[in-house]
């Protein structure tokens, strides 16, 4: 089975079926500027039941709370407790199986494994169709995952939506820390980064797929 996304931005996309149909929306309130609150991504199935949901961490992703029905957790519990964003995420199903996200370096895209058999069960092609700036994911799920497609389809938009802030961020820095050697000639610069969580469609150069951009936490 295959799942097409309707955007490169995992916070803001529908989700399709390779019959058309759609399958599931995903979605980002953010609370108005000055105002108190996080931006949540919400992940909706088609039937507009309310799947999952995830509320960001103002300073770090590793401590977004994602909820499940009545279950609460931090992404940090995929990570194994390591505080860093790395390339790598673990969950295991009502059977006790694990199975393993690892980054892809030649695409730079998540891939799931399942580590009682090593088979690559969800595997990910960037595709670009006319108009697009940028590719968008196509996920290919194999027989397994389909056992588990809520599952799979959450922890990959999850870890998608940090790696892709955490590399916008990084590329902040990178960029201040160039234009603050113009601060002599008195440049008012910006401290703040654009955060764009659009609507559904909406292209963001924060999640925009580039095969030759850097890959973190090497």
């Amino acid at each position: 089975m295959k799942f097409s996304l309707s955007s490169v931005d995992p916070t803001a996309t529908d989700i399709f079926s390779e019959e058309g149909e759609l399958v599931y929306t995903v979605s980002t309130s953010r609370p108005e500027r000055h105002k108190k609150g996080r931006p949540v991504t919400s992940i909706h199935r088609a039937s507009g039941d309310l799947m999952a949901s995830l509320s960001w961490h103002p300073v770090n992703s590793a401590f977004d709370k994602v909820t499940i029905g009545a279950m609460h957790y931090e992404m940090i519990d995929f990570k194994k407790g390591k505080l860093l964003l790395t390339e790598t995420a673990l969950f295991a199903d009502a059977r006790g199986r694990w199975y393993e996200w690892n980054r892809n370096k030649e695409i730079n895209a998540l891939e799931l494994t399942a580590k009682d058999t090593d088979e690559k069960i969800v595997s990910v092609e960037l595709v670009t169709r006319d108009g697009q700036a940028h590719p968008t994911p196509l996920l290919t799920f194999a027989p397994r995952a389909m056992e588990l497609q809520d599952m799979c389809i959450m922890t990959w938009l999850f870890l998608e939506k940090q790696h892709r802030y955490k590399l916008h961020a990084a590329n902040s820095t990178k960029i201040q820390r160039i234009l603050s050697h113009f601060s002599s000639d008195n440049l008012s610069l910006s401290a703040e980064p654009a955060v764009s969580v659009g609507g559904r469609g909406e292209s963001s150069s924060i999640y925009s797929y580039d095969s030759k951009s850097p890959i973190l936490n090497k």
